[in-house]
């Protein structure tokens, strides 16, 4: 059906960046809110060198395979928020833990020749959200795992030297999304299991010979639905089954090396990846790969001795500004009429409720058949005075505007892409969406062309008539004979074209005017509609679903349907085809409003 509704919301264009981007558990360098960067500086004392020069947010301090020690240090933070410090201390051979010093005092000793072994570094006066993460280079361990806030880098009691460190101050970034990354840990030959690292971070040893023989892999805070796999080939054993989410792969007590890996993402968003590389025995590292493609080697008895692993976000975004405010757009969509489809609790049956107000009093219509004495059904109006129907639908109304309600969800957020047409979907894509009852069915080629012709993204093509004709089963899909001036013709309307509700006839109507006297005219007829109509219409530029049915350049006027849900209902679709489709290009369209 068709008529035409729309809403709008605030909100500011830096949430809406963030909440379209992944990001790590605490991965951004502190900035503090008058945009200066919160820097950490640094430098070592090292063995046969003496005092090196300063470095900042995460360099490297102090050297790597030269086996030299440190022997003292001193850290300072660079642009603090007022009342921020920094203090810090160091476990010194036959020495222990000294006292904490802070801010560029220095710690350790000097002219003993005595090595630091371990180091503790801490934030005072820091606003909640701030941290400091630090990571050492010890002896015969090589580098650990980053830790914070007062954590122990290195060793105690076990005279180990540090070696180098790497110290950065975070701020726990707030996103829309709720911060998904990913964990894993190690196995590793001589150590046991590492400490879980995060997003990218090395894991395993390097220079030291070391088989991997086992791993962990999960997500943190994935979206619903969402999951990690990954496979190992060992070590006379060859590819294991598939684990998900934390389980361990590989071996345990078995010595046996990890060869190879493959990891994947199920029920992601299809702009994401998972991408890793792999440090492999007598060649390094590899080039990294992603989404389950095998990384190592297979058949050459090479031990993996690394890995790293992060969760890469390949779509583009945009964004448009319009002038008008959410709750000026809600008002405007309210007074259109909108509807949603709701089951009465008496007669137990679907119906379309449109909002309306009648005499100052809130309420709802529905079209409903009466009986002609000619035997003939007309649809009639039947309103009923119901407040709490009408805030029902305005409130339906509101989270189908709001981007904010959109934007967190890895299939809903398909109503800001964009409907231009992308090269890389197959007849064969399309066609597995199709009932094989349906008049769809093996029509896949058919909307690639049509699609192609009109400059239209045949994902969305396909996903729209998918919904406006039950996969291909409705009346108007079926074909309906219309009776002409010559003569009678059976047409066909894929895509509710001026179908509109109660009077359903009207699209059969116009598909006979426009000759779609089969299955394919209808699908080309319907396409030339949609992209001369919304797509690519240089007045409206409705070029994304959430465009078609709210129009925020001009909300009010021109859109698709009156259901209140439509766009949200297309998404389903859409982004089946596109999770079959994993090469195709995103590119989303994100609403700001005043």
């Amino acid at each position: 059906m068709i008529k035409f509704i729309k809403r709008l919301l605030y909100i500011s264009p830096i949430v809406l960046l963030f909440a379209l981007i992944y990001i790590h558990p605490v991965n951004a360098l502190a900035v503090d809110n008058t945009g200066e960067t919160i820097s950490v500086k640094y430098s070592s004392h090292v063995q046969n060198v003496g005092w090196q020069n300063s470095v900042f947010d995460g360099q490297t301090s102090g050297t790597v395979g030269l086996s030299y020690r440190l022997e003292g240090i001193k850290v300072s933070i660079e642009n603090p928020i007022s009342g921020m410090k920094i203090k810090y201390q160091t476990h010194v051979q036959n020495v222990g833990w000294q006292d904490w010093v802070y801010d560029g005092q220095f710690s350790g000793t000097s002219g003993k020749s005595l090595a630091l072994e371990g180091i503790k570094i801490m934030l005072e006066g820091a606003p909640v959200g701030y941290h400091i993460q630090y990571q050492a280079y010890v002896q015969s361990i090589g580098w650990q795992n980053w830790v914070q806030d007062g954590q122990l880098g290195g060793t105690e009691g076990r005279a180990l030297r540090l070696e180098a460190m790497k110290i950065r101050i975070v701020k726990e970034d707030s996103s829309l999304y709720g911060k998904l990354g990913l964990t894993y840990r190690t196995h590793v030959q001589n150590v046991g299991w590492q400490d879980y690292v995060y997003d990218g971070q090395f894991s395993g040893t390097e220079g030291l010979s070391y088989r991997l023989e086992g791993i962990n892999i999960a997500l943190q805070n994935p979206t619903s639905g969402m999951k990690i796999k990954y496979q190992t080939h060992v070590q006379n054993i060859g590819w294991q089954g598939w684990m998900y989410d934390g389980q361990m792969s590989g071996t345990s007590g078995q010595s046996l090396r990890l060869e190879a890996i493959k990891i994947a993402l199920e029920g992601a968003p299809a702009w994401l990846h998972v991408k890793y590389q792999v440090h492999v025995q007598n060649i390094g590292w590899q080039d990294w790969v992603k989404d389950g493609q095998a990384a190592g080697t297979e058949g050459q008895g090479l031990r993996l001795e690394g890995i790293r692993i992060l969760i890469v976000d390949e779509k583009e975004v945009v964004y448009s500004s319009y002038n008008i405010s959410l709750s000026s757009m809600l008002d405007k969509q309210m007074a259109d009429e909108p509807a949603v489809d709701v089951v009465n609790s008496t007669t137990k049956q679907w119906e379309w409720r449109y909002a309306q107000i009648q005499n100052g009093i809130q309420g709802y219509y529905l079209w409903q058949p009466q009986q002609n004495s000619d035997g003939s059904t007309t649809n009639i109006q039947k309103w009923t005075n119901s407040p709490d129907g009408y805030q029902y639908i305005k409130q339906t109304v509101q989270k189908n505007i709001d981007p904010s309600y959109i934007i967190n969800d890895p299939t809903y957020i398909y109503q800001f892409i964009k409907l231009s047409y992308v090269d890389g979907t197959t007849a064969s894509d399309l066609n597995k969406l199709f009932r094989s009852d349906g008049v769809l069915a093996n029509k896949g080629q058919v909307f690639i062309d049509a699609a192609k012709a009109n400059n239209i993204n045949p994902i969305y093509l396909a996903a729209h008539a998918i919904l406006e004709t039950g996969n291909g089963t409705s009346d108007l899909a079926k074909g309906t004979d219309i009776n002409g001036s010559d003569g009678v013709k059976k047409v066909y309307n894929l895509f509710g074209i001026l179908a509109f509700d109660g009077n359903e006839i009207n699209g059969a109507y116009y598909a006979y005017s426009q000759g779609w006297t089969s299955i394919d005219k209808a699908i080309y007829g319907g396409a030339n509609w949609i992209a001369k109509g919304y797509i690519n219409n240089a007045t409206y530029k409705q070029d994304t679903i959430y465009k078609m049915r709210w129009n925020p350049q001009n909300t009010g006027t021109h859109q698709y349907a009156t259901d209140a849900e439509w766009a949200r209902k297309q998404t389903i679709y859409i982004k089946k085809c596109f999770d079959m489709v994993p090469n195709a290009k995103i590119i989303f369209d994100v609403p700001v409003y005043k």
